[in-house]
C-alpha cells in the first residue's frame, strides 16, 4: 500500500511538473493545449468545479463521434434527417436464415463456449419476444418478426484474419467461408451471415 501511494505521489508530481512547465515554455503568442491547460489549472489549485472529471464510471467505450450539446446544435441540420424510418415501398427481411462464421488462427485451439453460445442465441432468437420487437415493419413481401428463423450452425475457418475492417475484404471472407462450408444460400434474400474474427 505504501509503495502504491509513493508511486501515485511521484506520478502526480511528474505530471504537475510537466503541466506547470508547458504554458511558460510555449512560444510567444502560442496557447497551451487544452489538456495542458486542464492539467495546469488542476496543478495551480483551480476550484474543483473547473477540473474535468475523467474517472471511468463503468461505461462502455465510446464508439464513433458523440457530439456535445454545443457542437450538435451548431451543426447544420440535414433536411432529410428525421427520427423515423422511411419506407420506400420495397422488400424487407420478414425472416432470416442465419449462419455464423469464425475466422482466425486462434479458433483452431479454442475450447470455450463461444461456438455453442452463439449457436444457442441464433437458434433461440426464432419465435422469441426479442424477434417480435420488429413486427411493426411490413413490406411488399410480408411482416418482419412473425416468421420463424432458421439457424444453419457455424463454420470455423482457421485461416488468418486479413480484412482489417475493410467492408469489401469482410464480404470476400464471408463469400469464401460460404463456399468452403457448403452453406446453402437463402434464395429469397433473407440470409444473415455473421463473421466473428480473432
Amino acid at each position: 500500500m505504501i509503495q502504491k501511494t509513493i508511486l501515485a505521489t511521484a506520478l502526480l508530481a511528474t505530471v504537475s511538473g510537466l503541466s506547470l512547465a508547458a504554458p511558460g515554455d510555449a512560444a510567444e503568442g502560442a496557447k497551451p493545449s487544452q489538456g495542458a491547460a486542464l492539467l495546469y489549472g488542476a496543478a495551480a489549485g483551480a476550484p474543483p468545479s473547473q477540473v474535468e472529471d475523467l474517472t471511468v464510471h463503468g461505461e462502455p467505450p465510446m464508439l464513433g463521434i458523440f457530439w456535445t450539446r454545443e457542437m450538435h446544435s451548431a451543426r447544420p441540420r440535414d433536411a432529410r434527417a428525421t427520427a423515423n424510418m422511411t419506407y420506400h415501398g420495397g422488400k424487407i427481411m420478414p425472416t432470416a436464415t442465419t449462419k455464423v462464421f469464425w475466422r482466425g488462427t486462434s479458433w483452431a485451439t479454442y475450447s470455450g463456449d463461444k461456438f455453442t453460445g452463439m449457436d444457442s442465441w441464433y437458434t433461440g432468437f426464432s419465435g422469441s419476444n426479442y424477434q417480435k420487437t420488429v413486427s411493426e415493419y411490413t413490406g411488399t413481401n410480408g411482416t418482419a418478426g412473425n416468421s420463424p428463423t432458421v439457424h444453419q450452425g457455424h463454420y470455423v475457418d482457421t485461416a488468418a484474419e486479413t480484412s482489417n475492417g475493410s467492408t469489401s475484404a469482410v464480404l470476400a471472407e464471408v463469400c469464401s467461408a460460404i463456399t468452403a462450408s457448403g452453406t446453402v444460400i437463402d434464395a429469397s434474400g433473407n440470409g444473415c451471415y455473421a463473421l466473428y474474427s480473432d
